[in-house]
């Protein structure tokens, strides 16, 4: 039964590995209104107000900002 969901999944065989995902061009993308409430959420810790923080590859666009 395992094997099969293997299969089905398209799970590498043993010594394979699995190929390079580019998420450029991944067709799934994490809604903007999520990202923003998850963002907000964090930044208001006092973790991030005390410590600082970095926003590394957000915004994404122009618009984002």
């Amino acid at each position: 039964m395992a094997e099969d969901i293997e299969t089905k999944r398209g799970d590498p065989k043993d010594g394979e590995e699995w190929p390079e995902i580019n998420l450029a061009t991944l067709p799934i993308r994490v809604p903007n209104d999520i990202i923003y409430s998850l963002l907000r959420k964090e930044l208001i810790k006092n973790s991030c107000r005390n410590r600082g923080y970095i926003l590394d590859g957000f915004p994404r666009t122009y618009e984002d900002a």
